[in-house]
């Protein structure tokens, strides 16, 4: 049948999706077709459905993006959660993003599946400058590790995207830092082992994920790095 294709595909995506947290709502949001072909299409009301709307619908991940008015939150809990071992404070971590102290603490304790894409976005914008520094918090440092909560080190081992709720990476095998100051010495060498290597001060922020001010504020912990 031209124009058609079978709607089981389509159907059991947009069932993975639900799975994961999605409403059929933000999948027609996303999608562009509308709520009630997506609640058919769930029920199995079709055999075959347009191959435009199959395109549109399998289109859609678990990817936040501004077309969805709410988001999976899991990406949001990982960067939440990460920052916390790297000894960043919840209340520090909310005046940073703009977002209110209660509404990090419920997606940091998984309390909720899905949040409003601004929120989201607002913890994956500060994300990349604060997790290759220490924050301020012995305390929420020790807490989030003995919660078994897993590391900025653990998700650039894995090299995953974080915000894929099928993914959940093995612990790095690395003892985590017990204090700032470890991890501040961890984070210089590091920086020294690439400035060995060879590379620039750009190459070596973008590596890590920092700003370039930071990687010479590391280079100059570093003994080796010194005349």
């Amino acid at each position: 049948m031209p124009g058609y294709s079978p709607a089981a595909p389509v159907q059991a995506h947009i069932h993975e999706l639900g799975h994961f947290g999605m409403s059929q709502r933000t999948i027609a949001a996303d999608s562009g077709v509308s709520q009630e072909t997506v609640r058919l299409i769930a029920a199995g009301e079709y055999q075959m459905v347009r191959t435009r709307t199959s395109v549109a619908i399998l289109s859609v991940t678990h990817s936040p993006n501004p077309r969805q008015p709410h988001v999976l939150a899991i990406g949001a809990t990982r960067r939440l959660q990460a920052l916390q071992t790297l000894a960043w404070p919840l209340v520090v971590l909310a005046a940073e993003s703009g977002i209110q102290l209660g509404t990090l603490w419920k997606l940091s304790n998984r309390t909720q599946k899905t949040t409003r894409w601004e929120i989201w976005s607002a913890i994956h914008s500060i994300y990349p400058g604060l997790s290759g520094t220490p924050g301020p918090s012995p305390q929420t440092q020790r807490e989030a590790i003995a919660a078994g909560w897993l590391s900025t080190m653990d998700w650039e081992a894995e090299d995953v995207d974080i915000d894929d709720p099928r993914i959940t990476p093995q612990a790095s095998g690395r003892e985590l830092p017990r204090t700032t100051q470890e991890l501040s010495a961890r984070r210089a060498a590091e920086a020294a082992d690439h400035l060995g290597l060879g590379s620039s001060v750009e190459q070596i922020a973008r590596r890590m994920g920092i700003s370039e001010r930071q990687v010479e504020r590391l280079l100059k912990r570093d003994p080796t790095t010194q005349p």
